[in-house]
C-alpha cells in the first residue's frame, strides 16, 4: 500500500486495493504529519492487523467522496483506525464527507469495523456517510468511539452493521 511519515498526503482519484501489512494500515498508513487529503479514492480489499483500509496516527484527515470497503483486520478499525491526535497537533481529527464504509470485516480483536476512534481523537465529523454491512467480532460493527473521542454524525445512514457483543 502507501506509507506516509512526516509528509502530507493528497490523493485525488484512484484505487488502493489488495494490499496486506503484517502490522497496521494495509491500504494506507499515515503518521506524524499535519494533513491527509483523499478525494474520489476507493480503498478496498486491503488487510492489516488494525486499520486494514486506512490507518491514521497523529494526523488530521479530510476524506471526501471515497469508498472504504471490504477491508479485513484482526484488530480495531477495519475500515479506518484513528489515534494519537490531540497531543501532537492542535488541529487534528478530521472530516469525512460522502464516504461509504461498506462490508469491512474485523476479527476477534475488532472494535469498530467501519471506524475506530481512540480516546485521544478530537472532534471528527461524518457528513452524509453510509456505514453499512460492516461486521465485527467484538464491539461495534459501525463506529467505535472510545471515552473522550468526539464523533459528530450529520445526515449519515447506518444500516446492516453487526457486532458480536455491543453496538
Amino acid at each position: 500500500g502507501i506509507y506516509v511519515y512526516k509528509a502530507n498526503l493528497t490523493m485525488t482519484g484512484g484505487v488502493v486495493s489488495g494490499n496486506k501489512a503484517q502490522s497496521s494500515g494495509g491500504g494506507i498508513y499515515v503518521t506524524t504529519t499535519e494533513m491527509v487529503k483523499l478525494s474520489n479514492v476507493t480503498i478496498t480489499k486491503n488487510e492489516g492487523s488494525s486499520g486494514g483500509g486506512l490507518y491514521l496516527y497523529r494526523v488530521k484527515a479530510d476524506v471526501k467522496d471515497c469508498v472504504i470497503s471490504e477491508n479485513v483486520s484482526k484488530g480495531s478499525g477495519t475500515g479506518v483506525y484513528m489515534s494519537g491526535s490531540t497531543w501532537y497537533f492542535k488541529e487534528s481529527g478530521g472530516d469525512f464527507t460522502n464516504v461509504k464504509f461498506v462490508g469491512n470485516q474485523g476479527g476477534e480483536g475488532c472494535s469498530g469495523a467501519a471506524v475506530y476512534m481512540n480516546s485521544d481523537v478530537p472532534e471528527t465529523t461524518f457528513t452524509n456517510c453510509l456505514i453499512a454491512d460492516n461486521t465485527c467480532e467484538n464491539y461495534s460493527g459501525g463506529i467505535y468511539s472510545a471515552a473522550g473521542a468526539k464523533p459528530v454524525l450529520i445526515d449519515c445512514e447506518l444500516t446492516g452493521n453487526y457486532a458480536k457483543k455491543y453496538g
